[in-house]
């Protein structure tokens, strides 16, 4: 069974995301990254969960940037409307 630390990391490699850019964006102490890298500790189901929502939100951002930039490449005007159309929260209530 893979733990909690192994499921985000696979998330993030997939997204291509960075696992630290993650946690702060979840407002995870940095302390709790660090301890859980060298694995003094183990994250709780609900951090884990935390960090899955924020790993989500930053490729979404990272989504919506390439998309903007190739969009202004091909000299076509940027509606935030439609940009904000593909990027669609997918936050569930904890």
């Amino acid at each position: 069974m893979k733990s909690y630390l192994e499921t985000i990391t696979e998330q993030a490699e997939a997204a291509n995301v960075s696992l630290l850019k993650a946690f702060s964006r979840a407002n995870i102490p940095r302390s709790t990254y660090y301890r859980t890298i060298k694995k003094d500790t183990e994250l709780r189901f609900y951090t884990a969960l935390r960090i899955s929502y924020a790993i989500e939100q930053v490729r979404q951002i990272q989504d919506a940037v390439e998309n903007t930039k190739e969009l202004r490449a091909n000299g076509r005007n940027v509606e935030r409307r439609s940009i904000k159309a593909k990027v669609k929260s997918r936050k569930i209530s904890l």
